[in-house]
């Protein structure tokens, strides 16, 4: 046949022998086969079993080696598979792998990506070390990071600052902000100009005092302007001059010049010399001389036609040969000239004596003589001295000029000149007090700059502080604890701090202690407690 060759040959007797053997191409058809113990061959290839189910077979497709408990390893043209009893499989392909189970996870060669993987969310305090991780969790990754930080200011507005993002700390003419660290330690240093602005509407307090634009205000009670001093309910002392705010001025120095003030000293002997009363008459010397209201009120005369020459009347006369005379009160004698019927006697005025005539009327009517009334005239002028308004209780001297009376002095806006300090409660004060008050204002200033540079100091050292708290490094793994020391500086101020932390066994409770101190020998504690889950 195909497979068999015979062959007659001759032998050394001379025999003939028939040789029959294999050919060398072996064709066993479709349905042939050659086995081999427990190797077989056919038309599916090569399959050897071992009689414990564990099989080889290599087909066109492949070699596909099993054991008896069903797991299988196949290559084939380009790609091996793995698998299992339960059919979870593991390929490898020319261009990707494939590794089965609940959740296969697939590398694909020609698009560089691994698929299938579930761990698609990320915790930083619970994750698997070694895993690869996904793009779900870098994206979580990447949408913290491109979140960026909020920066918010003391008013409550506030800017997002993106992972590129830059902030710049900008002064402004009374805060000067300067970069004084390197690329690798970076420091800010914020202070305050020399020469402060705050501008219209600025100001600055301390305690009840409150420097702005309008001045300088003490409480509600004293407040220096550009117009003056003004003391609440208490006198000025402004451009217009002094106001003492309806209160006396005390301890004024006696005045030497037309222009400056006098005191109730000077003012005491012309009251007592004059003796004023209500009547708006006074009395020469304390009384010790006829009033001169009365002498005056009391000059009328009676005016008849005597025949002797004579006059009559009260008071006031001349004696004479057939003459009168009236004067102002004034008595004299001498010849005069006689008065007859019919004739006129004229009476005149003077700036301070009015005159006024009452007929007198007999019963019948008829007008038998007169009354001459002389009397002090209502706004009395007397030499060089004026009393426009004179009562019992005040002096005005000049219209709108400066008012003495019971309540103080009122200066009508008038400058009182050469004050004397003032040394009680009530007292006036003069320029020099003010002076002292702004230079005790001064004093104030500068304990002020003082406490703020201080403050600044102190500030300084507690941020270098906080720097060397947030630095402490903290235990991570459970059932662990941890001792820590951290320091930082700030501005040329430093600080240093001492951590404790710890975690519980079953990592569910995180706890920490820490204490710091700073340069300016200040000290802080904190501590704090969380529970994760």
């Amino acid at each position: 046949g195909q497979n068999i060759m015979t062959q007659i040959e001759q032998d050394a007797d001379g025999n003939s022998v028939i040789r029959v053997a294999l050919s060398k191409d072996i064709d066993l058809g479709a349905d042939g086969s050659l086995t081999t113990g427990n190797t077989v061959v056919n038309n599916d290839g090569l399959t050897v079993d071992d009689g414990a189910g564990n099989k080889t077979s290599t087909t066109a497709a492949g070699t596909t080696v099993s054991n008896a408990a069903g797991d299988t390893t196949t290559v084939g043209a380009g790609s091996i598979t793995v698998a299992d009893a339960a059919g979870n499989s593991t390929a490898i392909g020319s261009t990707q792998v494939v590794v089965g189970g609940a959740n296969p996870v697939t590398i694909n060669g020609d698009t560089g990506r691994i698929g299938g993987l579930t761990n698609l969310t990320w915790d930083p305090d619970n994750y698997t070390s070694g895993q690869a991780a996904t793009e779900d969790q870098l994206k979580q990754v990447n949408d913290v990071a491109s979140a960026g930080w909020n920066v918010t200011d003391a008013e409550g507005n506030s800017a997002n600052i993106g992972p590129n993002g830059q902030v710049a700390f900008v002064g402004d003419k009374n805060v000067t902000v300067e970069q004084t660290g390197t690329d690798d330690s970076g420091q800010v240093e914020v202070k305050l100009n020399k020469d402060i602005d705050l501008g219209a509407d600025g100001s600055l307090k301390t305690g009840d005092t409150v420097i702005n634009n309008a001045g300088v205000a003490v409480g509600s009670d004293v407040h220096l302007g550009n117009t003056g001093l003004t003391i609440n309910n208490g006198p000025s002392i402004t451009l217009a001059g002094i106001n003492a705010g309806d209160m006396r001025i005390t301890n004024v120095a006696a005045g030497r010049n037309p222009t400056d003030a006098v005191n109730y000293g000077q003012l005491q002997p012309i009251e007592s010399f004059i003796g004023l009363d209500g009547n708006g008459s006074f009395a020469y010397n304390g009384g010790q001389h006829t009033s001169l209201k009365d002498v005056l009120d009391s000059m009328h005369w009676n005016v008849e036609a005597p025949t002797d020459g004579k006059e009559g009347g009260n008071n006031g006369g001349s004696n004479g040969n057939g003459s009168g005379s009236t004067g102002g009160g004034n008595n004299g004698s001498g010849d005069g000239t006689p008065i007859h019927n019919g004739n006129t006697v004229g009476f005149v005025e003077g700036d301070n004596i009015v005159i006024s005539k009452t007929d007198r009327v007999n019963d019948a009517g008829q007008t038998v003589g007169a009354d001459i009334k002389v009397s002090v005239s209502q706004d009395l002028k007397v030499n060089s001295i004026t009393a426009v308004n004179v009562q019992a209780d005040e002096i005005q001297i000049n219209n709108g000029g400066p008012i003495i009376n019971e309540n103080g002095i009122n200066m009508s806006g008038k400058h009182i000149t050469n004050v004397a300090a003032g040394v009680n409660d009530t007292d006036a004060v003069n320029v020099s007090q003010l002076n002292q008050v702004a230079g005790n204002l001064q004093g104030q200033i500068n304990n002020i700059r003082h406490d703020i540079n201080r403050l600044d100091n102190r500030l300084s050292a507690g941020v270098a502080a906080a720097m060397a708290t947030a630095s402490l490094p903290q235990a991570y793994l459970p059932g662990k604890h941890m001792m820590s020391m951290a320091g930082g500086t700030w501005r040329g101020e430093s600080g240093m701090a001492i951590g404790f932390s710890g975690i519980t066994d079953n990592g569910k409770w995180v706890y920490k202690l820490s204490g710091n101190t700073t340069s300016r020998g200040d000290y802080g504690g904190a501590v704090g407690i969380g529970y994760q889950w």
